[in-house]
């Protein structure tokens, strides 16, 4: 009798153990149910799901920079991604989270932003590398942005990138610092 017993028990708890196991299984789709953990992005990459200028960053000599930008409240609001090959410069931005509407981005003197300043300490912009035309829309709010900028990837060490309102300007709605390399 005892020794059913102990099967019984075998049995049920390596069931137990199976059920627990397959409840965090690392291959389970993310998903997006109430109450739940979202991923979370840390240090100098890509959105979830984003890869920035994925078509040229394959060349072997492409030179790569990247900004993880942040509002006005110190929230995620995009990525900036720049690379640098033997066809050019191209800077591509991916916006989210702000307010709909048209912006702007710069690449700034200054290497630091501050969302406690308004990014005041991002200096003044760099000649040759405005980007014009980002349409921020849909629920939720995003928008994207590709060109080819005339400026030296080294020459980005140590700036930063400030998205603004298009037109005439306004405080700056999110910046990044740009880390090279």
């Amino acid at each position: 009798m005892s020794t059913t017993r102990t099967t019984l028990a075998t049995v049920a708890l390596a069931g137990m153990a199976g059920i627990t196991l397959t409840a965090c299984h690392p291959t389970e789709p993310i998903g997006h149910a109430q109450y739940t953990t979202p991923a979370v992005v840390t240090g100098d990459q890509a959105m979830p799901g984003e890869v920035l200028n994925s078509d040229s960053a394959s060349d072997s000599d492409a030179q790569v920079a990247t900004a993880n930008l942040v509002d006005k409240d110190g929230n995620g609001a995009g990525a900036a991604g720049v690379v640098h090959n033997d066809q050019g410069t191209t800077l591509d931005i991916k916006l989210a989270g702000l307010k709909a509407g048209q912006y702007k981005a710069e690449v700034r003197s200054g290497g630091t932003c501050d969302p406690s300043d308004g990014f005041a300490s991002t200096g003044a912009a760099v000649s040759g590398a405005d980007v014009d035309g980002i349409a921020v829309a849909g629920d939720p709010a995003t928008g994207a942005v590709s060109k080819t900028v005339n400026l030296d990837i080294d020459s980005l060490k140590g700036k930063s990138i400030v998205v603004l309102p298009a037109g005439d300007g306004g405080s700056p709605a999110a910046c990044g610092v740009i880390v090279t390399g």
